[in-house]
């Protein structure tokens, strides 16, 4: 009795985790690509600086390993006047919308040792301060 017990706990963990199917490839365990990325918008006033925050995915980058390096690229009627900088989880760039636009955008893209997230802002360029 004990040997055929053993003989079928052998075969059923023998068999546990197999596929039946295709595999996938495996992801590269360096880069975090999300299935929902961030396409933020902001409002900014013509012809002066202002600090926009880059927000990013908590499903990738956390409290525990944040983001600490970021780029800017695919800038449209906007000029970067800061470089963007990552600091105690927060990453930020200093922009000025150009004065004769209405809209602008730029992609940014976040990292640190292990993952990578880039993003998309959409820039609404205003005359005055929106009141709300």
């Amino acid at each position: 009795m004990n040997v055929f017990f053993i003989l079928l706990s052998v075969t059923i963990f023998a068999s546990c985790g197999g596929s039946s199917g295709s595999s996938s490839p495996k992801l590269n365990s360096n880069t975090f690509t999300s299935q929902h990325p961030i396409s933020s918008e902001v409002t900014l006033i013509k012809g002066y600086e202002q600090t926009v925050s880059l927000p990013y995915n908590a499903g990738g980058f956390n409290v525990f390993s944040p983001p600490d390096s970021c780029e800017i690229s695919e800038i449209w009627n906007v000029e970067v006047t800061t470089p963007c900088d990552c600091s105690s989880g927060s990453c930020k760039v200093g922009v000025t919308p150009m004065n004769s636009k209405t809209s602008g955008n730029f992609t940014y893209t976040l990292s640190n040792n292990t993952l990578t997230e880039t993003h998309r802002t959409s820039v609404k360029i205003s005359d005055v301060v929106p009141f709300v």
